[in-house]
């Protein structure tokens, strides 16, 4: 999938890290969306909730950790990664919303919280395409 969409980022004229952000991740968090959606309309919202998370945990400290770690072990030198900081300062803000969020609401969730988060990742997107095509963040 890597191979692929790294291919067609470079014949349509986008880079590799806004591909992997943008495309690579909704391919491998669609199903997890549609687990969350499906466990959601049995009633078991904490379920959902925690799915969610547990996925990206898993993602970023197991799924993206290993590699890197035998990456690194194996070559000898380190691995850098582009526009960090700004994907770090997203995920930040993104949990601090949900955060102030849940504490205001008291866990009660509804359709315009789902529509506020979905706003939030269009932002993203196109901000991962402005700053890609302008170059604002190194």
């Amino acid at each position: 999938m890597i191979f692929w969409l790294e291919k067609a980022g470079c014949v349509i004229g986008i880079s590799a890290g806004v591909m992997g952000i943008v495309f690579g991740a909704a391919g491998t968090s669609i199903p997890d969306c549609l687990c969350s959606l499906y466990v959601a309309r049995r009633g078991f919202g904490d379920m959902a909730i925690t799915n969610v998370f547990g996925s990206n945990v898993f993602d970023i400290l197991f799924a993206l950790a290993l590699p890197w770690m035998l990456g690194m072990h194996l070559s000898g030198r380190s691995i850098a990664v582009q526009n960090s900081t700004g994907l770090t300062i997203w995920m930040a803000g993104t949990l601090l919303v949900f955060i102030i969020q849940s504490v205001a609401t008291k866990c009660t969730y509804n359709k315009w919280h789902g529509y506020c988060y979905v706003g939030i990742y269009l932002i993203f997107i196109i901000y991962n395409f402005v700053n890609d095509t302008f170059h604002f963040a190194g």
